[in-house]
């Protein structure tokens, strides 16, 4: 357990509900869980990225998660997308690989698989449709229907399909990797099914090769 003004949370290795911001992660009451800060914005892919947002997407990104006081907790890494479709590394403080996250597409729609330190696959991140009522305008049924392709709303399940993570944005309808999302995770979540899962959720962007 962590202390964060005057009560205690849990740590984000711990927390079954979590909420992601712009780089930021809080627990379900707002206190500080971790933060994410981006290697290299200050060098020339940063000052690329300055000219033109999003610029520089393609190129490798590495991010660090940190705790609340500024202690590394893991390091997400993704390859160049610009000759392959890029894997993202998770790595521990000490750089040893929990596992990685690859891109793939099934029937049209794309997933991320993800594989243990050895190579064996142990679940996946999925689109899924918007969850919460239903279109109500022509506009809402576009944006939903984009949302299969883009992606919203998203399960994480292990390799026989059981679900036991759920990212959810504020708006699934016409949500954006820069919009609050809520995480929730079974407290029966599998290792290193959970970490994978957390360093996807947190790290959503890197993870789908998106803009920095």
């Amino acid at each position: 357990m962590v202390s964060a003004e005057g009560g205690f949370v849990v740590s984000l290795f711990d927390a079954r509900t979590f909420r992601v911001h712009k780089g930021s992660v809080t627990d379900e009451h707002g206190r500080p869980l971790a933060s994410v800060r981006e290697q290299g914005r200050t060098g020339w892919r940063g000052a690329l990225d300055a000219v033109g947002p999003g610029s520089a997407a393609g190129f490798e990104r590495s991010v660090d998660v940190l705790d609340p006081w500024g202690r590394p907790l893991l390091t997400v890494s993704r390859a160049s997308s610009h000759v392959r479709k890029p894997v993202t590394h998770v790595l521990r403080p000490d750089g040893a690989q929990l596992g990685t996250v690859a891109i793939a597409s099934r029937k049209g729609r794309p997933y991320y698989p993800f594989h243990d330190p050895y190579g064996n696959l142990v679940g996946e991140m999925r689109t899924v449709s918007p969850r919460t009522g239903k279109p109500r305008t022509k506009l809402r049924a576009v944006a939903g229907a984009l949302q299969t392709f883009v992606g919203g709303t998203f399960d994480i399940n292990d390799r026989l399909g059981t679900v036991y993570g759920r990212v959810d944005p504020d708006d699934p309808w016409l949500a954006t990797e820069d919009d609050p999302r809520t995480i929730t995770f079974d407290p029966g979540m599998p290792q290193p099914l959970r970490v994978l899962g957390l360093a996807s959720a947190v790290c959503l962007a890197v993870v789908r090769g998106h803009g920095s």
